[in-house]
């Protein structure tokens, strides 16, 4: 009898502490990411090496002329920056709270197209709202699953 009982209550125990198994979403999704890089990577490897002839790479490619690099006027960029320090000046309360919204509905994981609209209307920028997605999700990393 006491056997018995030990068995059950370690059964139960390790049932408890193991991880369950991943849903089978999960691995379907997994196993699809690793069979398309896997494609990706064969394809890739066989254009370097020339196996399938791509026309506009190994046969026929265009004659083109280097392109014209555009270049920042300099009084352009200063005065976009003058500008954007007047908004900052100029603007009230609204747009902090607004970003401090954003940031709480991004550490949620809420919806953030509302906030983000707010935080637009307050007058924050692109940039201080990238600033504070990113101090709650990290930065973004490619997947390297090949």
């Amino acid at each position: 009898m006491i056997h018995v009982t030990t068995t059950t209550v370690d059964s139960a125990a390790v049932a408890k502490t193991d991880p369950a198994p991943p849903p089978a979403a999960f691995l379907l999704q997994t196993t699809q990411t690793r069979e398309l890089s896997g494609a990706a990577y064969a394809y890739a490897r066989e254009v370097e090496t020339r196996e399938p002839i791509v026309v506009g790479v190994h046969r026929f490619p265009a004659r083109t002329e280097p392109l014209d690099v555009s270049r920042v006027n300099p009084a352009l960029e200063e005065a976009q920056v003058h500008s954007l320090a007047a908004l900052r000046e100029r603007r009230d309360a609204r747009a902090v709270a607004a970003i401090v919204d954003l940031t709480a509905a991004a550490q949620a994981g809420d919806n953030l197209m509302p906030e983000c609209i707010d935080a637009i209307r307050a007058d924050a920028t692109v940039g201080e709202m990238v600033a504070r997605l990113r101090s709650a999700h990290g930065p973004w990393t490619p997947s390297t699953s090949y």
